[in-house]
Order: C-alpha cells, then structure tokens, then sequence
C-alpha cells in the first residue's frame, strides 16, 4: 500500500508531530510505500528519528506560521495558496497514493478532496484543549 502523509514541518515538538513520525515509522517498517510530504520544514531537522524508509519531500511553501503570531489566513499566506496547491497536485499525480493522511489543518485539510483522485483522504484531528474542561 503506498501511503502519504501531508503536513507542514516536522521540526518542531509537539504531538502532532511525535504521533505522524511514529505512524510513518510503523507503516514503513510493516512493507508499506510511505511518503511524508512537507510544505514548511525546509532544510530544518526532523525533531524525531525517522525511517530511513520513509520518502521524504518538501514543496518549500513556507508560510511560517509556525514561527511567528501571524494568522494562516493573512494576505501574504493566501497569495501563496496557488502555488501549495499546484505543487501538491504534481506531487500526487506523481507518486499516486493509495491513501492520504493529514493531521493538521492546512489549506491542504480543505482542497485535497478536490484533488486526490481515487486516493482514500483521511483526515486527522488533534487538540491539546479537548480535555482540559470538566463538563457538569
């Protein structure tokens, strides 16, 4: 089974990131086709040990978010919206996976149905506040 995961970086701790690098691990080292598709780790290091089965590309994006306060959804980051989705669609059409996981909430989050072809999309949710209220 050829399997991607798509998020932004893997350079920064954090959950999110510590659960997809153990999930890349486990699918690649169980005789899948595994790939991690970043948009925002650039020449950064992988903040876990991952794979050396896992292929690994960056589309180079850079939105960095991450990094600052600004908002995902500023001027500057929808001007480069066009490119991320030109850049993941190529992406896709060239490895044509058989399944597509994101675990964050990127533009991909939203147009990936629109563009995965028969891949299954399965998308993650993960929130450090979902337990942190008591319900009465």
């Amino acid at each position: 089974m050829r399997v991607l995961y798509l998020t932004g970086q893997i350079a920064l701790h954090g959950g999110i990131e510590r659960v997809t690098i153990m999930k890349l691990n486990y699918w690649a080292e169980t005789g899948n086709d595994v790939y991690l598709l970043t948009y925002e780790q650039g020449d950064k290091p992988f903040v876990y040990p991952i794979s050396p089965k896992v292929h690994y590309e960056d589309l180079n994006i850079n939105y960095n978010v991450d990094y600052t306060c600004e908002s995902l959804y500023s001027f500057r980051c929808l001007k480069l919206v066009p490119r991320h989705f030109f850049r993941t669609f190529s992406f896709l059409k060239k490895i044509k996976p058989d399944v597509i996981v994101v675990p964050n909430f990127g533009y991909e989050f939203w147009f990936l149905p629109f563009i995965k072809g028969k891949a299954m999309l399965v998308r993650e949710y993960h929130d450090s506040n979902c337990c942190s209220e008591f319900w009465i």
